[in-house]
């Protein structure tokens, strides 16, 4: 039950803090040379990239394998397409 508030909170303060640099300026500049489908497509590529990084912490667990890291990229591209 702890969680849930902490969830609550993190989804806030971390949509603030990202979302306007992905969805609000660089999708819009990049649709309009690559299209919709083309701009969705590499802002969700580079949204999982960035967060590539936490595979390398404890917030991914103790067994990452190359799976998992391009099951999370895939997740993170169909994610930005239902975002768009």
């Amino acid at each position: 039950m702890a969680y849930l508030p902490a969830l609550a909170v993190q989804m806030v303060t971390t949509g603030l803090a990202e979302e306007p640099g992905w969805r609000e300026f660089a999708r819009p500049r990049m649709q309009r040379r690559y299209g919709p489908v083309g701009s969705t497509l590499v802002v969700g590529v580079l949204w999982g990239a960035w967060h590539l990084p936490l595979f390398l912490s404890d917030w991914s667990g103790p067994h990452v394998d190359l799976v998992k890291v391009l099951e999370f990229m895939v997740t993170t591209v169909a994610f930005s397409f239902v975002m768009t």
